[in-house]
């Protein structure tokens, strides 16, 4: 039913507006799958969040979890940290391109990272709220 519902708006946009700007319609039905694929990994974050609040979990589960959830992200959305910019000012390189398992890894430890650094700040009410805002923000 749901693509369905797409390929009705697909076709909609294409009638009213022609060739020229279905490339901007593809681009959104893409970001829109990939936003679903991040969803499901936040969806993992935040029934862990709630069972936690409800029965005090051991440390070492969450972090298995928050892992898996990375790792859901990573996997199915595609999405990678694949090339950083060089510290070395006087290279003639001015990117770093990591391999596909050092960008799997240095994925999944970035979003396990930013997990637990929302989740120490978040002892004074809307304190983590403000934060998370003001990160994505920036």
């Amino acid at each position: 039913m749901h693509f369905e519902i797409i390929n009705t708006i697909y076709y909609f946009y294409y009638g009213c507006y022609g060739q020229q700007n279905i490339s901007l319609l593809k681009n959104k039905l893409i970001v829109m799958k990939l936003i679903n694929k991040i969803l499901i990994g936040v969806g993992i974050l935040g029934v862990l969040g709630i069972i936690d609040d409800c029965k005090e979990l051991d440390a070492k589960l969450k972090f298995v979890v928050q892992i898996v959830a990375a790792l859901v992200v990573v996997i199915f959305g595609d999405i990678r940290i694949s090339v950083m910019s060089n510290p070395n000012v006087f290279s003639e390189n001015p990117y770093i391109i990591f391999p596909q398992w050092l960008s799997i890894t240095v994925t999944v430890l970035w979003i396990v990272f930013m997990t637990n650094a929302v989740n120490f700040i978040d002892g004074l009410d809307g304190l983590a709220a403000g934060v998370s805002a003001i990160m994505s923000m920036s």
